[in-house]
C-alpha cells in the first residue's frame, strides 16, 4: 500500500512540474499572434455604436485584429453608405481604431474597395495596374498630411508628390 502511494505521489509530482514547465516556455499571447478576422464594411454603411458592439464581440471571441474590407453595398440599404474615405468614412475608421486600441487588438485594411483588380467585367482603364509601395513612419497620435499618388487615368502616367 505504502509502495502504490509512493508511486501515485511521485507520478502527480511529475505531470505537475511538466505541466508547470510546459507553461513557463510559451509565450506571452499578444493580439498579433491571435487570428485575425477580415470584417467586410458594406457600402460602408457603418456606425460608431455596432463598431464598438462588433469589435467587443470580435475580442471576446478572441480575434487578435480585424482587416476592413470597405466594399459595395447592400440592396435596400443605399441611405445608410458612406462614401469611401469621405470625412465621414474618416471618423468611423478613427472611431474603430480608437475602440480596437482600447481592446489591445489591430486594425488592418485592404488594398482598396472592391475587386478593381480582378474579372473580365473590369477593363484596363478602370483596373488596378499599379502598386507602387512608399514606407512613411509616424508615431501614434500623428496625422499623416501628405499627398498621396494619383494616376492619370488616361495615360497612367504616376506623380510622386512625396519628391520633392
Amino acid at each position: 500500500m505504502k509502495k502504490a502511494f509512493l508511486t501515485l505521489f511521485f507520478i502527480s509530482f511529475l505531470f505537475s512540474s511538466v505541466s508547470a514547465q510546459d507553461q513557463s516556455y510559451w509565450p506571452a499571447q499578444k493580439a498579433t499572434s491571435k487570428p485575425w478576422t477580415r470584417w467586410w464594411w458594406m457600402g460602408s454603411a457603418v456606425n460608431e455604436k455596432n463598431i464598438r458592439v462588433s469589435l467587443i464581440d470580435f475580442h471576446k471571441a478572441g480575434m487578435g485584429g480585424v482587416e476592413i474590407a470597405p466594399i459595395y453595398g447592400v440592396k435596400g440599404q443605399e441611405e445608410n453608405y458612406i462614401d469611401y474615405l469621405s470625412p465621414k468614412w474618416i471618423s468611423m475608421l478613427n472611431h474603430t481604431l480608437s475602440v480596437a486600441d482600447s481592446l489591445g487588438m489591430g486594425v488592418d485594411l485592404t488594398l482598396g474597395t472592391g475587386w478593381p483588380w480582378g474579372g473580365s467585367q473590369v477593363d484596363l482603364v478602370h483596373a488596378a495596374t499599379t502598386l507602387l509601395v512608399f514606407k512613411v513612419d509616424l508615431k501614434k497620435g500623428e496625422q499623416f498630411d501628405q499627398s498621396v499618388l494619383v494616376p492619370s487615368m488616361l495615360m497612367h502616367d504616376l506623380v510622386n508628390p512625396l519628391e520633392g
